[in-house]
């Protein structure tokens, strides 16, 4: 990238503009792949990508049940690639609500920001068996702030 660019630096006004065109074309597109391929999903940037890693986390609290598929809530944090990860049918409600919700039946799981968790746990039913299957934590860059979302689930069965 940096030679691409050095190289781009030095000839802009000597070459023909279409020449300087498609070499900067060339730049934007390489450390377009290179910056969304490699940097962004890995390493210090995985505390942004908090869709991908609810998703997973719910895949691994219904897995337990055998679910194959789920149905999720989500209190405090409403990503359109969280709709695009867990399903179309993502509900986006407050603490009691998502409590509701992942108390109507199995394989389902409600994803709730600290902020909304006193709230959900009032509204759980004292003999639930709703339980913290995880914990997810990391930035939301759309509202500038840090997140730690609890993913609550039917506790997984004894054997």
């Amino acid at each position: 990238l940096l030679w691409l660019a050095l190289h781009l630096l030095r000839d802009i006004g000597t070459e023909k503009i279409e020449t300087s065109v498609l070499a900067a074309f060339a730049l934007a597109f390489t450390a377009y792949t290179f910056v969304f391929s490699g940097i962004m999903t890995s390493g210090p940037f995985e505390n942004w990508r908090m869709s991908p890693r609810l998703a997973e986390a719910a895949r691994q609290a219904v897995n337990v049940q055998g679910c194959a598929r789920y149905s999720a809530a989500t209190v405090g944090f409403n990503e359109p690639s969280l709709v695009f990860l867990t399903g179309t049918d993502l509900l986006m409600t407050g603490g009691e609500e998502a409590a509701r919700f992942v108390q109507g039946g199995p394989c389902r799981v409600a994803f709730v920001d600290a902020r909304g968790e006193a709230a959900f746990k009032a509204a759980l039913a004292p003999t639930t068996n709703i339980v913290l299957a995880s914990r997810v934590q990391g930035l939301n860059l759309n509202v500038r702030r840090k997140l730690d979302m609890g993913v609550y689930a039917l506790k997984a069965p004894t054997p």
